[in-house]
């Protein structure tokens, strides 16, 4: 019997394999259409942090993935649910590269998907040129 628990795991498990698989099909399983995601970062001139990627959404997200920006076979990752309250919860993506957070709510029918993220690469800070260059990809 599958827990809301594993149900919470599988749809995180769904969102970071599939980036790295290129997988769009399990990247809008995990993701609400009303995504909204985002990272914060400090600018290395300024020192002023910043948020990054205010309208990162669902759309974006799987396009990015589908493109296989970041494709890469045998990437460690590790999922923790941190809490579920009825129907919503948090969750924790790890892997090499960054860290999210994910705020997920349960749709009855439709699942458990993810509504929130935010994240942040695991060294250095992501800088506005890499961001340019993924509005290149998308363009």
């Amino acid at each position: 019997m599958t827990t809301e628990h594993d149900e919470i795991h599988a749809v995180a498990l769904d969102y970071i394999e599939g980036w790295f698989e290129g997988n769009a099909s399990r990247m809008r399983r995990a993701l609400s259409p009303d995504l909204r995601k985002c990272s914060i970062s400090t600018d290395p001139k300024s020192g002023k942090v910043m948020v990054c990627q205010p309208n990162n959404n669902a759309f974006r997200m799987v396009r990015l993935t589908e493109l296989g920006i970041m494709k890469e076979n045998n990437v460690k990752v590790d999922v923790e649910v941190l809490y579920v309250f009825r129907d919503i919860a948090a969750a924790r993506t790890t892997c090499p590269y960054f860290e999210d957070l994910l705020h997920l709510a349960n749709f009855g029918d439709y699942g458990w998907r993810i509504v929130n993220a935010i994240w942040q690469v695991t060294e250095g800070e992501w800088s506005p040129s890499a961001e340019e260059e993924l509005e290149q990809l998308m363009a």
